[in-house]
């Protein structure tokens, strides 16, 4: 992607020499892997500014093939609060394991996730479902405290016909109904706590739309007669593209 930029760079001088019937913008991001806090602030400048565009190219490395869709992204915090004890009185009514509610929770979404894998929607990405994992974890404070604190990340991927409102539905009810009843049962001010954290929105181009139909010849042309077809791809580089 840097090298990207560098090649942009270089045909400034080329770019400026050319007779255009439209303006070419260059725009720049960054935090592109975690949080899209660039792209953000890119698509609201371009709002802010009436830039107006017609397609994007992106530089994500795709061998050249052109990409013209990108499932969406969202993240969420879980904060779960128990009760600390020495570990000895674990199970005793004197603790609540933040640690093992955690868990069960990090069960329940892995059992959604394999429900998306066996029976979701599908579609012609290179992971053709919605996926749902849970990437971050953290808690206690001692090999022999039952822990009080249990924190955790977890992150969804949806397909452009899919809903996060939908997938957290099911999160949130089993929490409400079955987990946090059970947490309460041993300790009344358990908590657990859903916090979202970033969203970046699904996009799903055409490949009849007028960009797609520029880019594909030349992407033929660059790999020497190499036919590489439009393809859709799980990225977070579209953000812009979409905004705009």
């Amino acid at each position: 992607m840097k090298g990207f930029v560098a090649v942009c760079m270089s045909l400034a001088p080329e770019l400026l020499k050319m007779r255009r019937a439209k303006p070419i913008h260059f725009a720049w991001s960054y935090d592109e892997e975690v949080s899209c806090l660039g792209g953000m602030e890119l698509a609201e400048f371009a709002r802010d500014h009436d830039v107006r565009a017609e397609g994007c190219i992106i530089g994500e490395p795709t061998g050249m093939t052109v990409v013209i869709a990108h499932k969406g992204t969202s993240h969420f915090w879980v904060r779960v609060r128990g009760k600390a004890a020495h570990s000895s009185l674990a199970l005793t009514g004197e603790s609540c394991n933040a640690i093992d509610y955690a868990t069960k929770l990090i069960t329940k979404l892995r059992e959604i996730a394999e429900e998306y894998r066996r029976n979701g929607t599908r579609h012609d990405f290179q992971v053709p479902f919605s996926t749902l994992s849970t990437n971050l974890i953290s808690g206690g404070n001692a090999s022999n405290t039952v822990p009080a604190e249990c924190e955790f990340l977890f992150e969804f991927r949806a397909l452009p016909n899919e809903t996060v409102s939908k997938m957290m539905q099911q999160v949130r009810s089993y929490v409400e109904t079955q987990l946090l009843p059970a947490m309460k049962a041993e300790f009344e001010d358990a908590e657990i706590v859903i916090t979202p954290r970033d969203e970046t929105p699904s996009f799903e181009g055409s490949e009849e739309a007028p960009s797609p139909s520029w880019y594909v010849p030349l992407s033929i042309i660059t790999t020497f007669g190499k036919y590489l077809a439009a393809r859709r791809r799980a990225t977070t580089a579209g953000l812009p593209a979409h905004q705009l």
